[in-house]
């Protein structure tokens, strides 16, 4: 390893150490046993090659002879903040980044397949992988999901860090915790935002700007009416969304009775895609691709019971594409924008290239969906109360979430350590979750004894005496070299 590579990994390594510290007094838990169970859980999710389970991690930490049982214990009591640890990331990425005149963030709902219905919040959904003529049905427990994007680099590439992970469930949910209350995923989207601005403030952010990014689910009315001030909020919408005019201005002596609140009905938005002359064009620079989308702006708007708030219609117009022999067709969009207003008229908050831009990496979270699910086993530990299940969830995206944004710091400088195997080409700017764990366990498997006992006592699992006792990283070298599917 030349020197270059040397100063890559012990930075990534430093990065991660310096942020549990930060983490460990607030997140971990309360008292010394419950800090030194979540700390070491958290270097078992990067060592664990397997199934990312509770059994599965405590062999990668070599302490499979132990008692199994204080460890399912950690999520059993809630010793696991996960508001703490949301505010912690959040305060890291914010100071992070460049331009701070604007904060990206999604929201989305997601589904976690559970294996019985004694689930709290848990309802039937039918089955993707049964077969076509025999349909099946599985529980799902339902959670809203808050995550920030990146800045954007030079290349046109964000990443997706999850912030808050929480549940949406049902006023028919059996087996809650005392401490969880039945919310819909618009409310809980309304609760994320107000979060947002108020940690934001707190942090000395105020005059930050949110914008908010949601697919269809989250044009509701009641989100329209109940923004918080500072919030940009673009979603998607239906093509045949009920739109009104702005009112207009009396002239003269106002009449008797309540000024009018609406005008008169707008067209459906799939109306406007037959006006083709009233295109415009962009061209931007999206994940390493200069692409061209055809758009227009129409309004301002109102929607039904909201009068007070203004909103704009983008529709970006659809197009065809030839994929070998087939011609594949992608349909129109039709988003929604709150407008604000600028002296005495109504205008976009942003401009319409930057709109765009965000919408198109909107999609990232259903891709950290399925990296969270496919490769980080979210929804896969086992549980043993009502509150395990949603801890165990909440932690895996905590997780993750630190995983990612640390890597992502450091990434400039990993770019240039090349990928193990000749078979592989140089790194892609778009980095998978495995390829942070590769780089993460590179890093402690040749430097992070010494950088472990530097930063953390010696009862946190890491001992002195190497003629008896090789230390932590012994063991999950160890664990690794033996790691089975169980």
């Amino acid at each position: 390893m030349n020197k270059k590579h040397y100063t890559s990994y012990v930075t990534l390594l430093q990065e991660l150490i310096l942020f549990l510290l930060l983490s460990l007094d607030s997140v971990f838990g309360k008292n010394h046993p419950q800090k030194r169970k979540g700390l070491l859980l958290f270097l078992g999710e990067i060592f664990c090659i397997c199934l990312h389970r509770i059994s599965q991690i405590i062999l990668s930490l070599g302490k499979g002879e132990e008692d199994w049982k204080k460890w399912y214990r950690y999520f059993q009591l809630g010793s696991f903040q996960e508001e703490a640890g949301g505010k912690i990331l959040l305060k890291e990425i914010i100071r992070s980044q460049k331009d701070k005149r604007r904060f990206f963030v999604v929201v989305d709902g997601v589904n976690i397949v559970r294996s019985s219905s004694r689930f709290p919040g848990v309802f039937l959904q039918p089955a993707p992988p049964t077969v076509a003529w025999k349909k099946g049905f599985w529980y799902v427990q339902r959670f809203f999901h808050g995550a920030c994007l990146t800045e954007r680099d030079e290349k046109g590439y964000r990443e997706c860090i999850p912030l808050r992970f929480l549940t949406s469930f049902s006023e028919k949910s059996k087996n809650l915790p005392p401490d969880e209350k039945p919310r819909k995923l618009h409310e809980r989207a309304l609760d994320f935002l107000s979060w947002l601005r108020k940690e934001l403030i707190r942090f000395g952010y105020g005059k930050t700007l949110v914008v908010g990014l949601g697919d269809g689910g989250f044009d509701q009315n009641i989100i329209w009416k109940g923004l918080p001030e500072g919030v940009v909020w673009v979603v998607r919408t239906k093509r045949n969304r009920a739109l009104y005019y702005l009112p207009e201005e009396e002239k003269g002596e106002k009449g008797r009775g309540r000024p009018k609140l609406y005008g008169s009905r707008a067209p459906k938005p799939y109306e406007y895609t037959r006006k083709r002359k009233d295109y415009q064009y962009w061209q931007g620079k999206i994940r390493g691709k200069v692409r061209t989308l055809k758009y227009q702006v129409r309004g301002p708007f109102l929607l039904e019971s909201v009068p007070n708030q203004p909103v704009y219609l983008i529709i970006i117009g659809g197009s065809k594409r030839i994929a070998g022999n087939k011609e594949k067709y992608r349909k129109p969009i039709y988003l929604l924008v709150n407008g604000v207003k600028k002296g005495k008229k109504w205008d976009l908050p942003l401009d319409i290239e930057e709109l765009l831009e965000s919408q198109w990496h909107r999609w990232e979270i259903e891709v950290c969906h399925r990296e969270m699910k496919s490769g980080f086993g979210l929804g896969d530990k086992q549980c043993w109360n009502p509150r395990s299940s949603i801890q165990t969830v909440q932690w895996s995206s905590w997780v993750y979430g630190v995983l990612r944004w640390i890597g992502y710091k450091n990434r400039e400088h990993l770019l240039e350590v090349p990928m193990i195997g000749k078979w592989y080409r140089k790194r892609k700017r778009r980095w998978s979750i495995q390829q942070y764990l590769q780089c993460y366990r590179i890093a402690f498997w040749h430097f992070g004894e010494e950088l472990w006992k530097e930063y953390f006592p010696q009862d946190m699992g890491c001992r002195d005496d190497r003629g008896k006792n090789h230390g932590i990283l012994a063991k999950i070298w160890k664990s690794i070299m033996g790691a089975c599917r169980i």
